[in-house]
């Protein structure tokens, strides 16, 4: 069985929309990133902030922001009765010709006041603002807060908060448009509060509106890289991107997020596939059986699962306070591949994976059991799939000693066994 390292090698280009528990480490596998990820605007944002250049500037930027700089502008204005700075007499004495040579009372001052709306503290100013926008308002960032690999953000993000409500020169910078020249010139400031927040605002806007080269994209993902932490979870994801592999070069990723658990998506002649991780698929398939089902009249095996069902029910109510249930079984496949027509929608195949991360043949066979258990009882429109349209099972194993002499008997077998040394099987166009 390959090693965990051996693992990442070989799927890690894959790897980069997982964003589900696991820890950031550097990739040094992918050689080329997969080009087609779906939603890549929220993939960024999450990397964004996993960066550790954007961490570290938010880290130090209560020291920072004390090298916040303002400049002194001189203003003349014509006032009266009052002075409030320099006077200039050759233009008090103009404008007193020009309006009234009795005027006593009228002065033209030179009079300085500090700006804000520097280009730089502008520059400033939308990089807090888009970071205050991402961590508070973004909902889909901030259900990772809870995440390991996101956990500094949950301390992270308040200074940036508090810096934005409480500093009083900043809050008299203006939130206005910029353009491409003033954050390529303030990448150049010598001050590092703002040459950094311009190498930061300059990259999260190219890569916002997709002007970006394809290395600087792929060192990206490599650098906040999440690897899953259960090693189990990999290897159930190894052998997900083995099934894309082997039966295309063009799939879309979708982030796998926990939300649909759907992995990638492909197309082909009239048919659509359809790839899912520990998940039950779409809508109109459903892997639940409820008690309903379990009453019969004629089986006495059937009849007495049913009362054992329901006494359960009775005594969790009494013993444990939880409300009775007609859901009687509920399953939940490592694998699921839905083939559908194009034109009608229509699922016309479907693949079920169940994956055991071992070499005891006894442990192997209790996953074909549950494979098998699937496959007979997978429900599509709420009538049983198997029988009214193909049904297939694939078991991925690891290394099982002999199992590369093992004769599977073809395509007409509902259950194909793979291994990462025999991958026969893993193409399913002849479902």
């Amino acid at each position: 069985m390959p090693n965990q390292e051996k693992i990442i090698e070989e799927i890690a280009s894959y790897l980069h929309t997982y964003v589900k528990e696991g820890y950031v480490r550097f990739d040094s596998f992918s050689k080329k990133i997969h080009p087609n990820i779906n939603r890549f605007e929220d993939l960024f944002s999450l990397r964004f902030l996993l960066h550790e250049d954007t961490k570290s500037f938010v880290q130090e930027l209560p020291k920072l922001i004390r090298n916040f700089k303002t400049i002194t502008r001189t203003k003349q204005l014509a006032n009266r009765a009052e002075i409030r700075g320099a006077i200039d007499w050759p233009e008090t004495i103009r404008t007193r010709l020009q309006t009234n040579y009795k005027d006593k009372l009228t002065f033209v001052t030179n009079e300085t006041f500090r700006s804000f709306d520097t280009q730089e503290n502008l520059v400033l100013k939308n990089l807090l603002v888009l970071l205050q926008n991402e961590l508070y308002h973004n909902p889909y960032v901030t259900k990772f807060l809870d995440r390991a690999w996101f956990q500094d953000w949950k301390s992270l993000r308040q200074p940036v908060d508090k810096i934005l409500r409480e500093n009083i020169y900043l809050q008299r910078v203006p939130e206005a448009p910029l353009s491409v020249r003033s954050i390529k010139n303030t990448m150049k400031h010598r001050n590092p509060l703002y040459r950094r927040a311009a190498h930061l605002l300059d990259r999260y806007l190219r890569f916002k509106r997709g002007d970006f080269e394809q290395e600087e994209y792929e060192q990206l993902l490599r650098e906040t890289f999440i690897l899953p932490k259960e090693e189990d979870v990999l290897f159930e994801l190894y052998w997900a991107i083995q099934i894309i592999k082997a039966n295309t070069d063009e799939s879309t990723l979708y982030l796998m997020d926990g939300s649909d658990n759907m992995i990638a998506s492909w197309e082909k002649g009239d048919y659509s596939y359809t790839l899912y991780h520990d998940s039950t698929g779409p809508r109109d398939l459903s892997f639940q059986t409820y008690a309903d089902e379990l009453k019969s009249k004629d089986n006495k095996y059937i009849q007495q699962l049913h009362k054992s069902f329901e006494q359960t029910n009775q005594y969790a109510e009494i013993f444990f306070n939880r409300p009775r249930t007609k859901l009687y079984r509920q399953g939940r496949p490592d694998l699921i591949l839905i083939v559908r027509h194009k034109e009608t929608n229509e699922i016309e195949k479907i693949m079920i994976g169940e994956v055991k991360h071992t070499t005891d043949i006894n442990y192997a066979i209790r996953g074909l059991e549950e494979l098998l258990d699937y496959i007979h009882l997978v429900k599509y429109k709420g009538e049983y799939a198997y029988g009214q349209l193909p049904v297939k099972g694939l078991l991925c194993l690891g290394e099982i000693e002999g199992q590369e002499d093992i004769e599977q008997g073809g395509e007409k077998e509902i259950i194909q066994i793979v291994t990462p040394s025999n991958k026969k099987g893993l193409k399913f166009d002849h479902l």
